[in-house]
């Protein structure tokens, strides 16, 4: 299932126009960067997924459900929405995804 819902999330950014996509969770992956078979439920399933898009970089994250799986499906669905936006009302879709612009990293190096 997870394989499934990172393969889905993959795939609606690619039909968004999207590239450079990486999605980030606490899932421990092996060096296929497929999750291990033996873990239990995540402390923290959130889930960010960032990429670029028109040249900016963006970022998406959900932890509103229980499951790294739901968080993902939770990401596919907007971000098909969004792609719905771009169907239907046109320009809007750059105006939604304003909010979701990735900031730079702060400067953690102490002084």
């Amino acid at each position: 299932m997870m394989g499934e819902a990172r393969d889905q999330l993959i795939a609606e950014l690619q039909r968004l126009g999207a590239g450079s996509v990486v999605t980030s969770s606490n899932v421990r992956l092996r060096e296929d960067a497929i999750p291990y078979a033996d873990q239990r439920r995540q402390d923290d399933p959130g889930v960010a997924v960032y990429f670029m898009l028109k040249k900016c970089p963006m970022v998406m994250a959900v932890d509103r459900y229980s499951s790294v799986a739901g968080n993902k499906r939770a990401l596919i669905l907007a971000i098909e929405a969004m792609r719905q936006l771009e169907r239907h009302g046109g320009r809007t879709m750059e105006r939604a995804f304003t909010g979701f612009a990735a900031i730079a990293a702060p400067n953690w190096k102490k002084p």
